[in-house]
């Protein structure tokens, strides 16, 4: 561990400042549901469009975008482990 570093981020979260357990995206995650699950659409809508019900592309777009939303997250927000566990290369493990 580098001298450097805050014992605070290394106690109880690996993820050093917790950027991806941040109160935005669990509040975008709420909203995605809340679009995706059809409760608030009247039962007797009858709307198509493509020949499938207009919910139901409703709840498939709400799906793509959860899909790519948390894509998204793991490639930009996740922490990467790699940076604690490096190995050392034949070189540096020679006394």
């Amino acid at each position: 561990m580098p001298a450097n570093s805050n014992s605070k981020q290394t106690e109880g979260n690996p993820a050093g400042n917790g950027r991806f357990l941040s109160w935005w995206i669990w509040a975008f995650y709420g909203v995605l549901i809340l679009v995706g699950v059809p409760w608030y659409w009247p039962t007797d809508f009858k709307g198509t469009l493509f020949g499938l019900p207009i919910w139901t592309l409703c709840s498939l777009a709400a799906s793509l975008v959860a899909s790519l939303f948390t894509s998204w997250l793991l490639m930009t927000k996740w922490p990467l482990d790699d940076q604690d566990t490096e190995t050392p290369s034949p070189e540096e493990s020679r006394p």
